[in-house]
């Protein structure tokens, strides 16, 4: 009997909404927008896809960048395709995991490229855009900085504008019932004393040590978190998704109390970091982009609502 093992590669989904924001024009607590209509940001992105369909190569970041394809879909005004991503500036050798033999080796100037896919359904203020991430690999800085260098580079907006891809957070947060406290962590390596007393007990020599620090909200903190949940609330009844300024937060992790009584953590970071995404297994290799879309369409549709 001859034994057949299906390979299979495992890609999460994850929505963002891509903006653009004038920089010039924008206010600390009203940014201000591109209008992607008048703009015709809907030409400008197939552009784009045309413009870098070679390797464009990040020499400053030592990233490698391409868009292989692009299609539409004519029903939802979807576009999608596949990217083209990886880095390079490091040695490796290649071990083959059967085997366990080394068959070649990865130079400083060999990039790997990483196969990659976006949907993307454009709107006056906004653009909802699904991308995956394969193996803790994303492309979302990348992919912004890209279309931010070649709007610049066809001098289409007079104004200085970044372009933010903002995470899409499901409503499902909306269920909070109260904070319950405020968790900050840290590590620090040992101090002289602690080290000494650290090391008769278990001899080890070097020790980081984690502190965690829970404070309770007061005056404007809690202010200003009580209105977070208040507008997750609202906007749990306008949308089923809703998008999280990453701008707008700091850095630290929320404990809270569902109204189902379970709680949970949701962590504020650089990139405003919740676990939202869908995981989703496909047999083979990559799959093929008619196959990815065909998967994915369902989700992001499942995220835009009836915007």
């Amino acid at each position: 009997a001859v034994i057949c093992y299906l390979s299979m590669v495992k890609l999460k989904l994850v929505p963002y909404v891509l903006k653009i924001r004038n920089t010039d024009k924008s206010k600390r607590k009203k940014p201000v927008y591109v209008d992607l209509k008048k703009l015709d940001f809907q030409k400008h992105f197939q552009d784009f896809i045309t413009a870098n369909s070679s390797i464009n190569i990040d020499e400053t970041n030592e990233k490698i960048f391409s868009c292989d394809s692009c299609n539409l879909d004519s029903k939802g005004s979807i576009y999608y395709g596949t990217l083209g991503y990886g880095d390079y500036g490091y040695s490796s050798d290649i071990v083959s995991v059967k085997t366990k033999k080394t068959t070649k080796k990865k130079e400083i100037d060999e990039a790997e490229k990483i196969k990659f896919y976006y949907l993307i359904k454009i709107y006056k203020d906004s653009a909802y855009i699904l991308l995956n991430q394969f193996k803790h690999r994303g492309i979302k800085t990348q992919l912004g900085r890209q279309i931010k260098k070649y709007l610049d580079s066809i001098n289409v907006i007079v104004d200085n504008f970044i372009v933010t891809l903002n995470p899409v957070v499901s409503s499902e947060l909306a269920n909070i019932e109260k904070l319950q406290r405020l968790l900050f962590i840290r590590k620090r390596g040992s101090r002289d004393i602690e080290e000494q007393i650290l090391g008769k007990l278990d001899n080890s020599e070097d020790e980081t040590l984690t502190e965690e620090k829970i404070i309770k909200l007061k005056g404007s903190k809690a202010k200003r978190f009580k209105q977070l949940i208040k507008a997750l609330n609202k906007n749990y009844e306008e949308h089923n998704y809703v998008e999280i300024d990453k701008e707008k937060y700091d850095t630290l992790k929320i404990n809270v109390k569902m109204n189902d009584g379970s709680t949970k953590v949701i962590k504020l970071d650089a990139d405003v970091k919740f676990n939202e995404g869908i995981e989703q297994e496909f047999d083979g290799d990559f799959p093929s982009v008619e196959e990815y879309f065909k998967v994915a369409k369902p989700y992001l549709q499942k995220v835009i609502g009836d915007k």
